[in-house]
């Protein structure tokens, strides 16, 4: 299952921004998000991680309704989206921020260190019920779907 997925903010790291998130499944679908961020803070990069958590929530509904399985296998999800900072986190650096208590190897705390727990809390529930997750980055102009669902997000 391919999720597109990115996030928005309109002025971003000011004390009036505003961020939301968009998770693109299929034209039309209703499981398609466009959500603004409702707590904590209000970032661009933040809008991508919960933008992630919000479709591995979905995946692991259907999960639940069993739409992952399919005669003995498990289909995959692949998480597709434009931040760099999202998929060298979730490929490379929570496991390592994670043993090192939020920290990184310098001893520095992590921004956004509790969303990408929760992101990472999602992804190993799925991938422990033989459902594989990947994150796949793809330039932004190939992320328009998702793209447009965050920015309408801050719009509304």
């Amino acid at each position: 299952m391919a999720i597109y997925i990115d996030g928005a903010c309109y002025s971003n790291r000011t004390s009036h921004a505003r961020a939301g998130m968009g998770v693109f499944i299929c034209c039309g679908s209703n499981l398609n998000v466009s959500a603004p961020l409702t707590d904590g803070p209000q970032t661009n990069q933040r809008a991508e991680i919960r933008a992630a958590i919000a479709a591995l929530k979905i995946v692991r509904q259907l999960f639940y309704e069993g739409e992952f399985r399919q005669m003995g296998h498990r289909k995959g999800v692949v998480l597709i989206l434009d931040s760099a900072y999202v998929t060298n986190a979730m490929t490379n650096w929570v496991g390592k921020w994670s043993k090192n208590g939020g920290k990184t190897s310098e001893g520095k705390s992590v921004a956004n260190i509790a969303d990408f727990l929760e992101l990472e809390r999602h992804v190993l529930f799925l991938e422990n019920n033989r459902v594989p997750v990947k994150f796949w980055r793809v330039p932004r102009s190939e992320n328009t779907c998702a793209d447009g669902l965050a920015k309408q997000a801050i719009t509304l």
